[in-house]
Formats: structure tokens, C-alpha cells, sequence
């Protein structure tokens, strides 16, 4: 995780929340830190929107982080572990397009989400 975070700096914002700001010439940016696990999911446009607003936003953003960490795995839980959860026609439909792919499905998704991440 990273500890601190580039963004456009706003006068006192930073201190207001216990942070430091590196601020370089010549550029509107500035490197706040540190930084919690939560601030990565806020925005700058959320300081500008009604707050039930930026709140929903950032609530949405949170629940797309979470589907996106846990979709991958329980896809290769069921496919792996739990056929049975699947009903036999998408089973049989999963196991002929799996025929093609010369690695198990863990090591699929590993290559996607590598590739995700660079």
C-alpha cells in the first residue's frame, strides 16, 4: 500500500486531516501523506458535490473495489471446488469453453489480474 498519494493541491485541506503536503515549483500538484487505506477511495470532485451525493459516490466506488477483489476468487471456487452449485447446462457450456485453455482457471485469472495491475 502506498503511503502517500499525488493529487492537485487545495490550500489547507491537507492539515485539516493531519496530513503534509510536498509541494514542488512550477506544478499544481502535490504529494499528501500520510494516508489511510479509505482516502485512496475519495476524490477531489467529492468536495464539490452535495455531500449525500459524494457520499453515494464513494460508497459505489467502495462496493466495485470489493466486487472486483472477491469476483475472480468465487469464480474459480465454483468452477474448481463446487460444481454442483452451477446448474448442468452453464457446467457443460463452462467445461467446453475450458477445453481450449491450456491452464486450470486459478492460473487464468492470476494472469488476468496480473496483467490488471501493470
Amino acid at each position: 500500500m502506498p503511503r502517500r498519494r499525488g493529487t492537485e493541491f487545495r490550500g489547507g485541506y491537507p492539515r485539516s486531516e493531519g496530513q503534509v503536503a510536498v509541494l514542488t515549483d512550477g506544478t499544481p500538484m502535490a504529494l499528501l501523506g500520510p494516508v489511510a487505506f479509505f482516502q485512496f477511495f475519495t476524490s477531489p470532485e467529492d468536495h464539490y458535490q452535495r455531500a449525500d451525493i459524494a457520499t453515494l459516490i464513494r460508497w459505489l466506488r467502495m462496493f466495485t473495489f470489493l466486487l472486483a477483489i472477491f469476483t475472480p476468487a468465487l469464480y474459480v471456487a465454483i468452477v474448481s471446488y463446487h460444481q454442483e452449485l452451477l446448474p448442468t447446462s452453464l457446467l457443460i457450456n463452462l467445461s467446453a469453453q475450458r477445453e481450449q485453455v491450456p491452464f486450470p482457471a486459478f492460473v487464468g485469472i492470476g494472469h488476468l489480474l496480473d496483467f490488471l495491475i501493470k
